[in-house]
């Protein structure tokens, strides 16, 4: 029988330190001998109504530089609830994080986290937005419409130019000013983008902000309706129409005198540039130390390329689901004031936004055609972190007589509460039927959760940076010792 904590200490630590410790330059040529040297162990579950069956069997290990293939021409059909078809599981391997670092410089298909698009932001030089960096990313992949705002000079435009360059060119489309009337002429081009780009929306907008065209075609997309317009075409009229689906990203610079009105502000996840004198402070320092350091590190790239892929891959979900274990827990965290209603959902979107964009290290199961993804708590943890402020920013803009208060989560809670959820409370319906997760396949809720935890603490890597925290302990030291997980295959 399969032993995890057995596994991931004798195989994990005692193969990749004895491989990984001699020397950094011969990384490449041992972890070829450590892939041949280690055998993955997959579970298989046959379950039909309330009878289980478990049956363990040993398959060789793919060779790692074919992970990509196999993931993309995986086509097996997994279901835990009793339809009669087989789920299959593979436990991830975990290495020494020290060990991970050297293999990812080589290796493109190791698995991501947040902290690489920070490193990706750090490579090109932006300083201090790691959150705002990570909520236009993966809020962006995941089709939510996004409005920067900041003081001119604060480096809003080129935080976004940064970041879009990750998203596929034929998929973006770029407009930095425009008049009134032309987008309509536009309609046709514009049919075949999913992104369209207003870096300096208030440039699109300076005629006529209360009834300008760009700022209806804008609101009515970003409702999720189509946009039409009739227009005149010599003696007669024709309807022109957008269709809905396209996503906008938008930066507005807050000393101009133009604001998004509250209705168009509500289609969209507002944040806000740091602007603060620590902020403007780090941003010198690093001026001042490229003065004097050179990089001519050639890893960039390869890092470019593995966010760039996920993004298309997330782009282009279909049929994927998310499961939040978390979500009645976090209801007295919630302000629950004027427009709370309106604003809520990019809170919760978000949430399932990271748990899709990082749907590959994520617990999945299938349901016939239809991929059902199991939150982490880590995406709970880091959404709070990231875009708590930002929330309670827009709910005071509207209930300016009224104290909003932060209040600092109860993790243990919240983990508890989750875990109690998923096996006893949460539910599929499946052809009529409802059936509780927990009851029907404990081991997908124990994988679930030991694929979260080192040594029983859940523990993940920090977007800021890249070390190890564990909330509850409220440890943000860095552990060599520990274990990463490697993505499920």
């Amino acid at each position: 029988m399969f032993e995890r904590d057995k596994f991931k200490s004798n195989l994990g630590k005692d193969i990749f330190e004895r491989y990984f410790s001699i020397f950094e330059d011969q990384v490449e040529e041992k972890f070829e001998d450590v892939k041949e040297e280690i055998s993955y162990q997959t579970e298989t579950f046959n379950v039909e109504e309330d009878k289980k069956e478990v049956q363990t069997q040993k398959t060789p290990k793919p060779a790692v530089s074919n992970l990509e293939s196999k993931m993309d021409n995986e086509k097996k059909s997994s279901n835990p609830f009793g339809i009669g078809q087989k789920e299959s599981f593979v436990t991830p391997i975990r290495m020494a994080k020290e060990d991970f670092k050297k293999v990812a410089l080589k290796k493109e298909n190791l698995p991501l986290s947040c902290y690489d698009i920070t490193s990706y932001l750090r490579n090109n030089r932006i300083i201090g937005e790691e959150s705002l960096a990570s909520l236009i990313t993966v809020g962006l992949a995941n089709g939510e419409n996004i409005n920067v705002q900041g003081d001119a000079g604060t480096g809003k435009t080129f935080l976004t130019d940064t970041l879009i360059k990750l998203f596929p060119k034929e998929d973006i489309y770029e407009i930095s000013q425009i008049s009134d009337q032309a987008i309509w002429k536009l309609a046709d081009e514009l049919n075949s983008y999913k992104i369209i780009y207003l870096p300096e929306f208030q440039k699109s907008s300076a005629n006529k902000p209360k009834n300008n065209s760009i700022v209806e075609f804008v609101k009515t997309i970003a409702e999720g309706k189509n946009a039409s317009k009739i227009v005149t075409i010599g003696k007669g009229v024709k309807k022109i129409e957008i269709p809905k689906g396209i996503t906008f990203l938008t930066g507005i610079a807050t000393e101009n005198s133009f604001n998004l009105d509250p209705e168009t502000l509500r289609r969209f996840t507002s944040l806000q540039t740091d602007s603060s004198k620590k902020h403007i402070e780090n941003i010198l320092d690093d001026k001042l130390r490229n003065c004097m350091n050179l990089d001519f590190n050639d890893n960039h790239k390869n890092l470019e390329e593995r966010l760039s892929r996920r993004i298309y891959e997330t782009m282009n979900l279909k049929d994927t689901y998310v499961i939040n274990p978390f979500a009645e827990s976090l209801k007295e965290y919630i302000p629950i004031v004027n427009k709370t209603q309106s604003y809520i959902d990019k809170y919760l979107n978000m949430m399932k936004g990271f748990a899709k964009f990082f749907a590959s290290e994520r617990t999945s199961f299938q349901i016939d055609d239809k991929k059902i993804i199991l939150m982490n708590f880590e995406d709970v943890y880091n959404v709070f972190d990231m875009y708590d402020n930002h929330f309670k920013n827009i709910l005071k803009v509207f209930n300016k007589d009224e104290e909003i208060l932060d209040i600092y989560p109860d993790w243990k809670k919240i983990i508890d509460e989750g875990l109690y959820s998923l096996k006893n409370e949460i539910s599929i319906g499946i052809k009529g039927e409802t059936i509780k997760v927990g009851d029907h396949n404990p081991q997908l809720v124990d994988r679930w959760f030991n694929n979260q935890t080192i040594d029983g603490e859940i523990s993940f890597i920090d977007y800021k940076t890249g070390d190890y925290i564990s909330p509850i302990q409220e440890n943000y030291a860095s552990n060599p010792d520990i274990f990463y997980p490697l993505m499920k295959i």
